[in-house]
């Protein structure tokens, strides 16, 4: 009646909003005609002027106004008392019809605001960036509100597991909202803490990735001995370009075309004797046995059981690859030099598959070293970099910073130690993120990770090691994820997982699936927080 009568100047319309929202909490018995009535005083409310995006507090309130769920959190109910949003509070009484009633007419009601804003008399002077700065505030604080909207839905998702709260948070990403770095965090705290904490007051530092292994005493990508293992891989019909990404082996390519022979000396005769020959797709390629079979185990066990096969000594030993030729030249290349330096994709979602099946590969050979560099190259911002230790090294003594950094270059030292920041992949994308997820889940099977990886925030000296290979990109994946979704189920990868629409209609089985795979990434989050 005020609001028909527009008397409600002095009226708390916020509160009144917020108020509105708890009445179904509060009533016993709902049908379709109150809900209906409830919601047309929720749009009246916010045509009105009401904002379910501002913080009522409710300090005055006895316990008994409070909705059922504050009363049993003495941090959220803190939290409640200090102000609390009409719509954070429709998303943690799980009210799908308060959430989307808001959200759609506020939104009309801002945009009509924004319009009479500049048609206003004593505005319409003013500057465009008078209205910019205003609006600009405004969608900061929208953006806050559904971010704490956001994770309160995707908590009570978890922990009810709830068809109301899962629709809510589809309803939030729908609408394009991206989870920040703090609200992240935040999510990841509740989940850990199994309720629903206050959120970061800051958001933590950023986090790094520390992937170390033991060091062989034959290491391709030990200094002492890389540049001899290179040349006989440039020496050998492995290689079929003249472009490579690492430096060093540039060099070594171009003294070669000129001189017409690599410079340096190379035991011949006692690579001869090692010598042997990998068949992909009918192609011999000349390899050796001991840098071979120290990379990868199957490799090596394949090697011993022909060996012991052959009739005369002096037989040619040939095992021939289940793989494509090009995958097996840049195996090779990471088993001799340390690296992949070509072959990849330049376009970042082809590159980013392209390693993943490359990840199949190492696990089946056997061949952890390779998992390793996958990883890395998966976190990283260059991909395509060469990942070799001398160009880390190098960068180091440049003082460049990079994103993957070799920072243990000590021979003295029988481990290799390397730094890769986290978010900041180029390949991880909302297109590449389930495929990412997917090749992670299967890799943890793995029983011989062969080397170990621990996050780190800036500044600590210590971290938990995991001796499971592509955790690290797990967790990357499922940040990308959680933070982006409405481009995730929209992506090529998720569309493809829902083609099969014979029992339910397309919209009911991409919301279903939806709803699945945010339950996996809310539990793979509480199992692989992070920080």
């Amino acid at each position: 009646m005020l609001l028909e009568l527009g008397y409600h100047k002095n009226y708390d319309i916020n509160r009144a909003l917020l108020e509105a929202v708890q009445c179904k909490s509060n009533t016993v018995h709902d049908d379709g005609h109150d809900e209906a009535t409830r919601s047309e005083i929720i749009s009246l409310l916010i045509d009105a002027g009401a904002n379910p995006h501002s913080a009522v507090a409710i300090t005055q309130f006895p316990d008994k106004h409070l909705v059922h769920g504050f009363r049993g959190s003495k941090s959220v109910k803190e939290k409640a008392r200090k102000g609390v949003t009409p719509l954070a509070l429709a998303a943690h009484c799980e009210d799908v019809d308060a959430v989307r009633t808001m959200l759609n007419s506020f939104s009309l009601s801002l945009s009509s605001l924004r319009s009479s804003r500049r048609c206003d008399p004593l505005l319409r002077m003013q500057p465009e960036t008078y209205f910019q700065t205003l609006e600009s505030r405004e969608d900061d604080a929208i953006d806050s509100s559904l971010q704490s909207a956001l994770v309160t839905s995707l908590f009570q998702l978890w922990k009810s597991q709830s068809t109301a709260s899962a629709k809510i948070a589809l309803i939030i990403y729908r609408r394009g909202i991206i989870l920040s770095q703090k609200s992240m965090q935040w999510l990841s705290n509740c989940l850990l803490m199994n309720n629903m904490c206050p959120p970061p007051l800051v958001c933590s530092a950023k986090q790094s990735i520390i992937f170390e292994r033991v060091r062989d005493s034959d290491d391709s990508s030990d200094t002492a001995v890389t540049t001899d293992w290179s040349k006989v891989f440039l020496s050998s019909n492995v290689t079929s370009c003249s472009r490579v990404s690492c430096s060093h082996l540039q060099q070594m390519i171009d003294e070669q075309q000129a001189n017409h022979k690599l410079n340096g000396s190379i035991n011949e005769h006692h690579l001869k004797e090692d010598e042997f020959y990998l068949i992909a797709e009918d192609q011999k390629l000349i390899a050796h046995k001991s840098i071979v079979s120290k990379k990868s185990e199957k490799l090596a066990a394949a090697i011993r059981f022909n060996e012991s096969q052959l009739s005369n000594e002096s037989d040619s030993l040939s095992l021939r690859l289940g793989l494509p030729l090009a995958a097996a030249r840049m195996m090779l290349a990471h088993i001799y030099h340390g690296s992949i330096v070509f072959g990849l994709k330049s376009a970042a979602d082809l590159q980013c598959h392209q390693l993943l099946e490359l990840a199949l590969l190492a696990e089946e050979y056997l061949c952890p070293s390779l998992l390793f560099e996958i990883e890395m190259r998966l976190l990283a911002f260059s991909a395509r970099e060469c990942v070799c230790c001398k160009c880390l090294a190098d960068k180091n003594l440049r003082c460049e910073g990079g994103d993957i950094r070799y920072y243990n270059y000590d021979e003295t030292r029988s481990t290799h130690v390397y730094n890769t920041p986290v978010g900041c992949s180029s390949l991880i994308t909302p297109e590449t993120a389930l495929d990412v997820l997917a090749v992670s889940q299967q890799l943890e099977e793995s029983t011989h990770g062969g080397f170990e990886t621990k996050c780190l925030n800036s500044g600590e000296s210590s971290g938990q090691k995991v001796a499971i290979p592509f955790v690290a990109a797990k967790i990357e994946a499922i940040s990308t994820i959680l933070g982006n979704f409405k481009a995730v189920i929209a992506s090529d990868s998720f569309l493809r997982q829902i083609d099969d629409s014979s029992y339910h209609s397309a919209m009911i089985n991409q919301d279903e699936s939806a709803i699945m795979l945010l339950l996996l990434c809310l539990h793979e989050l509480k199992h692989n927080p992070p920080g």
